[in-house]
C-alpha cells in the first residue's frame, strides 16, 4: 500500500512539474513575441526625423500634409502644388498646418 501511494504521489507531482514548465514556456513565448513584435526604435511619427533640433517646422511636412485634404485632376498638377507650396506661394496651407496642430503664432518654419 506504501509503494501505491508513493507511485501516486510521484504521478501527481510529475503532472503538476509537467503543466507548470508548460505554463512557463508559454508565458515566455507570449512574453517574446510580445516583445519582438513592438521595437524599441519603431517610429510613431513618419515625419520625426525631418523636425530639426532646433524646433521650427518643416515646410516640406507641412505641404506633403496638404496633400490629405486637397484633390488633383493629375499627379503633375499636385507635385506643381508642391513646388509652389516649399516656394511659400500658399501661406495659408501653413496657417491651416498651424491651427491644426495648436501650435499657434509662435511657430516658424
Amino acid at each position: 500500500m506504501n509503494t501505491s501511494i508513493n507511485s501516486m504521489n510521484t504521478k501527481k507531482f510529475l503532472i503538476a512539474l509537467l503543466v507548470s514548465v508548460t505554463a512557463l514556456v508559454l508565458v515566455g513565448g507570449v512574453y517574446g513575441w510580445y516583445t519582438n513584435s513592438f521595437p524599441a526604435d519603431i517610429k510613431t511619427n513618419p515625419y520625426e526625423e525631418d523636425v530639426p533640433a532646433d524646433g521650427k517646422l518643416n515646410i516640406k511636412v507641412i505641404c506633403e500634409s496638404a496633400l490629405a485634404y486637397m484633390s488633383f485632376p493629375n499627379a503633375e498638377t499636385a507635385n506643381q502644388f508642391l513646388l509652389d507650396c516649399e516656394a511659400g506661394l500658399y501661406p495659408e496651407v501653413i496657417e491651416r498646418y498651424k491651427a491644426d496642430n495648436n501650435l499657434g503664432d509662435g511657430a516658424m518654419i
